[in-house]
C-alpha cells in the first residue's frame, strides 16, 4: 500500500483499486549474456607459439647434427 501511495503522489494519479503499483506483477526476465568477443587473436597466439617451439627444436637439430660433423662421427 504504501508503495501505491508513493506511486500516486509522484505521479498525479488517484486509482485506488487499479494502482498500476498493485495491479502489475513483476515477472523477472533474464536476458541472454552477451556473446564472448570472438578468441581468434588466442588461436594465432597458439599457432605461433606453435611455431616458434618447432623453430626452436630445429635450431637444436641442427645445432646436434653440426656437433657430430665437428666431432667426425657419422
Amino acid at each position: 500500500m504504501k508503495e501505491c501511495d508513493e506511486f500516486c503522489w509522484t505521479h498525479g494519479c488517484n486509482q485506488t483499486e487499479d494502482c498500476p503499483v498493485r495491479v502489475a506483477k513483476y515477472k523477472p526476465t533474464m536476458y541472454a549474456a552477451d556473446p564472448l568477443p570472438s578468441a581468434s587473436w588466442r588461436a594465432r597466439v597458439n599457432s605461433l607459439a606453435y611455431w616458434m617451439f618447432l623453430g626452436v627444436m630445429g635450431l637444436f637439430w641442427l645445432a646436434f647434427i653440426a656437433l657430430l660433423v665437428h666431432l667426425g662421427v657419422t
